[in-house]
């Protein structure tokens, strides 16, 4: 039996080796939206699907199956990127803490 000329295996990996080098592959997917457009006081807009949610928690763990904190690794987000809409917030803490009757 003849011994196997290893040429197409390096070629292959020289072709595979210069792809590599050359950045086809994108270490991240391209957003829906750039990531400053994706906070405004009202909405969040999803980075993985260009929706507005008031809460993006919910939106993630339903929809895309990511708890928030593999969502800001995936996208490279900070740990204090926002998962509830700022007014939201405000409203939500006004009801809970500035509603109720004061005790007199």
């Amino acid at each position: 039996m003849k011994p196997r000329d290893g040429r197409p295996l390096r070629r292959t990996y020289r072709i595979l080796r210069w792809l590599w080098r050359r950045g086809d592959r994108p270490d991240r997917p391209e957003p829906a939206i750039a990531i400053e457009n994706s906070v405004t006081p009202n909405v969040l807009i999803c980075l993985e699907t260009g929706t507005r949610h008031v809460s993006l928690r919910r939106h993630l763990a339903e929809t895309l199956g990511l708890s928030p904190d593999e969502y800001r690794r995936r996208w490279g987000l900070p740990d204090d990127y926002p998962m509830v809409s700022r007014n939201y917030l405000n409203q939500r803490n006004k009801t809970l803490f500035g509603g109720l009757p004061k005790a007199e």
